[in-house]
């Protein structure tokens, strides 16, 4: 088997035109060896033809006829990986051109398992929302088993795929929390590194998961709270639920706020407020609000 440097899974279900930028943005990586593994999870509108089309031999897809999840599609994405590392994107996310190389370069200087980078926020027109603060490589283990701190949920990070599979991968019984319960036993297991600057953004728009999102969160918080009450006994740290919580109710009613804006004005009149009151959510990692300028690499389409 053909071993790349780095293995992209993108997991994606009905989301056509955000899977298909999502390839374009790892297929843009420069200075890496790379495949990019399309893990469609049952999608019923064009996303596996919008795929097939990509005239790339380095894209792969894996179509599976039934819907498993987030966790589950990240997880079959791995198993596929031939590379020494993998990363993971979410289908809307966008990356810097140079994402991958500089993590991979300060992974192996630092002789690390994974590495994480700093991510910006940006709305449907790519304007800036708010920058996470990026956590601190040597303190990240227990930063993580008060609360989620890694940016921009599972795009920003790449691991070694040996040390993916060690740890068991992606716990299926999260829907929203995969992510964050994965960083904690990577950086127990590992070494991590950073890259501080932005090379992740972090596109909010309106075709997220919808449902009781919050009681779904609180009830997984649970559950990553017992699997990990053993880690945090030892190292002396708590679980910052109230944070959690202050985080979900703030999100909550930012939702809610616009959809009843969406559904009453025009689009046209909302697009600064729905940035302005996105700004405004705290995020558990803590974020910053000051003006941020838009990298010069994440550039609207023409």
């Amino acid at each position: 088997m053909t071993v790349t440097e780095v293995s992209v899974v993108i997991p994606t279900r009905n989301r056509a035109a955000f899977a298909a930028d999502a390839v374009a943005t790892a297929l843009g990586q420069a200075g890496v060896d790379l495949e990019v593994i399309v893990v469609d999870d049952a999608s019923d509108d064009a996303t596996s033809e919008r795929v097939r089309r990509i005239a790339d031999p380095r894209v792969r897809l894996v179509r599976r006829e039934q819907a498993g999840g987030p966790a589950s599609a990240r997880n079959a994405g791995a198993e596929a990986a031939r590379g020494e590392w993998v990363a993971f994107l979410d289908d809307d996310d966008l990356w810097a051109p140079d994402k991958l190389r500089r993590q991979l370069e300060a992974g192996r200087a630092r002789e690390a398992g994974f590495v994480y980078g700093g991510a910006l926020a940006v709305d449907d027109a790519l304007e800036p929302l708010y920058l996470w603060r990026v956590p601190d490589a040597d303190t990240l283990l227990d930063a993580l088993l008060a609360l989620n701190v890694v940016p921009a949920g599972s795009s920003t990070v790449v691991a070694r795929a040996s040390l993916v599979r060690a740890v068991g991968g992606f716990d299926e019984r999260f829907s929203h929390l995969n992510d964050w319960d994965l960083w904690i036993r990577l950086a127990a297991a590992a070494p991590a590194a950073c890259v501080p600057d932005v090379v992740t953004a972090y596109r909010l728009h309106g075709l997220g998961q919808h449902g009781d999102r919050a009681t779904t969160i609180l009830r997984e918080l649970d559950l990553l709270e017992a699997k990990h009450a053993a880690l945090r006994r030892e190292r002396g740290v708590e679980l910052d639920r109230a944070a959690m919580e202050s985080y979900l109710a703030k999100r909550s009613v930012h939702a809610e706020a616009r959809a009843e804006r969406l559904a009453r004005r025009p689009l046209r009149r909302l697009a600064s407020r729905a940035r302005s009151a996105a700004a405004r959510v705290t995020l558990p990692g803590g974020t910053t609000t000051h003006a941020l300028p838009r990298p010069d690499w994440l550039r609207p389409r023409a």
